[in-house]
């Protein structure tokens, strides 16, 4: 690991202006040499909107790219996406060739990725609407980029949970509720969440009644599994059926099977109905346990 890593101040990052206070060198650049960063997952809309506005009033910011280590004629987009989809539509669809090249803040090629991504991710939040689904995304990649902030070496100051609710302007226990989105629902649950066809809240209760479900499913496996496995010592040392040495063993252990089969159904059967699974579940369960209880009867 690199020594002398610097203190990352973020609360600085997120009183900054704009990425260009931070830097000084500034081009134009052809748009065709501008590429998307692979981590840009910022939803893009409204970009007819965008062209009209920046050929009305012009280009108020400057884009922020960084060079391609491999490839000095191309430069990847930090901040500024959108504008560049609506720069592209303005010259390619309207032929106004005026906005060919855009002038951008370059970055050091050499900057370390993660504070390249601090920077988009700080930029995106700080200097444009949001829709949830973004919001949800930029938690979670801010989170990772934190912590792998810290791996690399960098101090960072203060608790990621807090870091980024200054970051996205939201309380603490909202920033948890997108983490639990992100981390434990469904692709049905965040893919309604994109389209806007349920909010937030919602989505974080179908998360978390999911989520308990798993853990008291497993909580109650557990305890009867302990009663189940202490209740067969003791047959054992009060010499039940195992410490007959004239019964056969094959049958034995048939038997032993069908009934640790039997019990292990009813453990589940009985964590479904604490659970209140559904009815048609449940007859199902009853069903099934009727077909135990005839096998065992044999």
């Amino acid at each position: 690991m690199p020594k002398g890593k610097p203190t990352l101040d973020i609360t600085s990052m997120l009183n900054m202006t704009t990425v260009q206070e931070a830097t000084t060198t500034r081009k134009r650049i052809n748009y065709k040499q501008l590429i998307p960063h692979a981590k840009n997952h910022y939803s893009l809309e409204n970009i007819e909107e965008l062209a009209d506005s920046i050929e009305d009033v012009g280009l108020l910011q400057d884009l922020v790219v960084k060079p391609v280590q491999d490839n000095p004629n191309q430069y990847i987009i930090t901040v500024g996406h959108r504008r560049h989809l609506a720069l592209t539509l303005l010259v390619e669809e309207r032929k106004l060739e005026k906005y060919v090249d855009i002038p951008c803040v370059v970055l050091d090629a050499n900057e370390d990725e993660v504070i390249t991504q601090l920077k988009l991710h700080i930029t995106n939040t700080t200097t444009r609407e949001m829709t949830e689904h973004d919001k949800m995304i930029a938690i979670s990649e801010l989170k990772e980029i934190i912590e792998e902030a810290r791996k690399k070496g960098y101090s960072i100051k203060g608790k990621t949970r807090d870091l980024i609710a200054s970051s996205i302007n939201l309380g603490e226990v909202q920033v948890q509720k997108y983490i639990t989105i992100n981390e434990n629902a469904t692709d049905a649950v965040k893919e309604s969440l994109k389209k806007g066809d349920i909010t937030v809240s919602e989505a974080y209760q179908t998360t978390k009644q999911k989520k308990d479900k798993k853990v008291t499913l497993g909580v109650i496996f557990e305890k009867e599994e302990i009663i189940q496995d202490n209740t067969l010592k003791t047959k054992s040392k009060k010499g039940d059926t195992e410490c007959h040495p004239n019964k056969n063993k094959e049958g034995k252990d048939a038997d032993d099977a069908i009934e640790q089969a039997i019990s292990t159904f009813r453990i589940f059967k009985e964590a479904a109905n604490r659970l209140d699974t559904n009815t048609n579940f449940m007859h199902l369960l009853e069903t099934i346990e009727e077909h135990l209880d005839s096998i065992s009867k044999r």
